[in-house]
């Protein structure tokens, strides 16, 4: 090979690597693409959209799990595409506040079995910040924080076991503390345990860290109630229990491209509210 051509291979993989880097860049800390891939935010969003993510509008999540193949989620051709031998604590840059019925991409909680970076995605509509009140009034959702703002004919599921009789639900915020009675105990069982890990144990109704029994807790994170618009369609808060801002990644701004023209015309570069 000549070294005229052995130059143009050299500067042409610098530009490869190059671009490569700037794109990976942009997609971890600026702007993330994202296929809605259900009808659960019909009609905000519908299925295929292809929108984009704003990961400053919340604060830069920094990256947990960095052995990990650039442009894969969680798995490359049916196999795991990332590595738990590294994996750092969870930073966030430049934090900023989620606003009420803004459209948020976000780490499935439940999913504990996985690093949070490499968790389910799921996107859903915030309804309540930290410190609201979600009233329960005959079956449907209402939320409080200066009186009472009803948000839609939608039905509750129990996030947890026998939350019947549970009329209104205080979302925990960073700092705040409950005292631990049998009413709050099922609330926030599974906040808790997704907190503290294997230093939570409850037992007769009693909540045990590293051994000793707690009649109080403390909550570390914020937390958000987030909810589906399409309530026959629904992976949210209803389900899993409260968001942790910790799991949040971004906001949803764009749809900037659907494929079936035909039933969704005119969806690109519309503005998601």
């Amino acid at each position: 090979m000549s070294s005229t051509k052995r130059n143009i291979y050299v500067y042409l993989g610098k530009v490869i690597l190059i671009t490569l880097l700037i794109v990976l860049c942009i997609r971890s800390f600026f702007i993330e693409p994202f296929t809605v891939s259900s009808s659960q935010m019909e009609n905000a969003l519908f299925s295929e959209d292809r929108i984009l993510i704003d990961k400053t509008a919340y604060g830069i999540r920094l990256p947990i799990t960095i052995l990990t193949v650039p442009f894969t989620f969680d798995n490359l051709w049916g196999k795991k595409s990332y590595s738990t031998a590294i994996q750092l604590p969870y930073a966030r840059l430049f934090t900023g506040q989620i606003g009420r019925n803004e459209i948020v991409l976000f780490n499935d909680p439940s999913a504990i079995d996985k690093p949070l970076d490499k968790r389910s995605l799921i996107l859903n509509r915030c309804i309540a910040l930290p410190k609201d009140t979600v009233l329960i009034q005959n079956g449907l959702p209402f939320v409080s924080d200066k009186g009472s703002v009803r948000f839609g004919q939608l039905s509750v599921k129990e996030i947890v076991d026998s939350i019947d009789y549970a009329t209104s639900i205080i979302v925990p915020a960073k700092g705040m503390t409950i005292d631990l009675d049998s009413k709050n105990l099922i609330i926030y069982k599974r906040t808790i345990e997704q907190e503290q890990g294997d230093n939570v144990s409850i037992e007769d109704g009693r909540l045990f860290m590293d051994g000793a029994e707690q009649d109080a807790y403390t909550f570390e994170d914020d937390y958000y109630w987030m909810l589906s618009d399409n309530p026959q369609n629904m992976l949210d808060s209803r389900t899993i229990g409260f968001i942790p801002f910790k799991n949040v990644i971004g906001r949803a701004r764009f749809v900037w491209y659907n494929p079936d023209t035909s039933a969704h015309p005119n969806r690109s570069f519309k503005v998601i509210k």
